[in-house]
């Protein structure tokens, strides 16, 4: 297969990376990580990079020995590319500070007689760029991409006054762009604010009224009076039935609670045997114990069959699931999950069976869960829709953002002009 590369203004031709670079195109230096001390040199690897220009943050540094960094040690200018894993992506290189790059990095150092880095830069994260990549790279369990085909993309290249133009042009549309979308971001991180406070608050009584009082479990907060309060065991009894084949697959998703699987992306793998999985009906409380503190548990609203790892609990009881499960997934229980939950490894905190079953459940009248559900739906389907606003606004200033950058360095788009449409 053989990529079809953008047509290119006259002025412009394709030149062979490794002519553009000062410094033979190569892979980095394997070292095993270690956490960053003073006069260590940084090293980089594929996952520390997070946009063109920006690594991740120094608190997650890890580092070598300024000896070590000697065997391929990235300066200010230098390209960084990735040849293994996330193929396509770059960094370029900009602070006085060296870094030392891995082997999954390769780097070329631009030859500023013919060419302006920036616009070097600009293009290793065009998809003309990526396209090349997409051809020749070699897939497997990790695709690849060998330094010698590094050497051999076939870059477009204008004169090297136009060049600084198109520089100059996409480091100002792409930091309004970005400015755009980091407010769009901030407007959404205010909205989970928003909507994880209503959740609170309704939760704690407050969409209902009545006299607060405080209960034995500080993380529970201030609640009405009335309410009562129950273990869970007395109302959930936990059930294992396996055999159910031909069920659809659920998992639990900290940000959704009980869906179907196929509904979601999701890295765990299903096991060949399905027979195995537990089945979980509509009402059925499903926990996932090593990960309840983040929120991954939730009443399922379907019926299908579940990982083993899960724990369901069949319900003994006549409340509304639908309030149970904004119960359950509420900020205060997750708080109550995590305070009786016991590190196992980094990121996950196990909650121990004795002290699940003894979880208390809050129980408001029937019609009071009937008006904080009401509530809560209405409510927090104001501030999703909001969300999604706001994230379809990234999500296409993203895709336009791509477009410039890839139709400004194959000369699609003429930024010489004083006013690009």
């Amino acid at each position: 297969m053989q990529v079809v590369l953008a047509h290119l203004p006259a002025a412009w031709r394709r030149v062979a990376m490794s002519r553009l670079s000062t410094r033979p195109i190569t892979a980095g230096a394997d070292y095993v990580a270690q956490p960053r001390v003073p006069n260590d040199v940084r090293y980089v690897r594929t996952t520390d990079v997070k946009t063109l220009q920006t690594l991740t943050s120094d608190e997650s540094a890890v580092g070598v020995s300024a000896s070590e960094a000697e065997a391929a040690l990235a300066t200010t200018g230098d390209i960084l590319m990735t040849r293994s894993g996330s193929l396509g992506t770059s960094y370029f290189h900009q602070s006085s500070e060296p870094v030392c790059f891995a082997g999954y990095l390769v780097r070329m150092r631009p030859d500023l007689k013919r060419t302006d880095g920036r616009f070097l830069a600009w293009w290793a994260s065009s998809q003309d760029h990526k396209d090349q990549i997409a051809v020749g790279a070699t897939r497997s369990t990790i695709d690849n991409f060998s330094a010698a085909k590094f050497r051999a993309m076939r870059v477009p290249l204008p004169p090297l006054d136009e060049q600084r133009h198109v520089a100059d042009f996409l480091d100002r549309e792409t930091a309004q762009i970005d400015a755009l979308i980091e407010k769009q971001g901030n407007l959404i991180s205010t909205l989970v604010e928003r909507r994880t406070a209503l959740i609170r608050h309704a939760i704690g009584g407050g969409a209902t009224g009545g006299t607060l009082e405080r209960r034995s479990q500080s993380w529970l907060g201030p609640v009405p009076e009335h309410w009562s309060q129950r273990p869970l065991w007395s109302m959930f009894r936990r059930e294992k039935r396996t055999g159910f084949v031909d069920e659809p697959m659920v998992s639990v998703f900290r940000e959704f609670g009980v869906v179907f699987k196929g509904d979601f992306d999701n890295l765990n793998v299903t096991a060949e045997d399905r027979s195995i999985y537990q089945l979980v009906e509509p009402g059925w409380l499903v926990v996932n114990r090593m990960k309840a503190w983040q929120g991954s548990l939730g009443i399922s609203a379907i019926r299908g069959i579940s990982s083993g790892h899960y724990i369901c609990f069949r319900p003994m009881h006549s409340e509304r699931p639908d309030f149970l499960n904004w119960l359950f997934r509420s900020p205060q229980y997750r708080e109550g999950l995590a305070a009786n939950s016991r590190g196992v490894r980094p990121g996950q905190a196990e909650i121990d069976n004795l002290l699940l079953r003894q979880m208390p459940v809050l129980v408001p009248p029937l019609e009071e869960q009937t008006r904080i559900v009401d509530f809560l739906e209405r409510e927090t389907s104001k501030v999703d829709e909001l969300i999604a606003r706001s994230g379809l606004f990234i999500e296409l200033a993203r895709e336009r953002r791509a477009a410039l950058i890839t139709a400004a360095v194959t000369g699609q788009l003429d930024v010489t002009r004083k006013e690009v449409a």
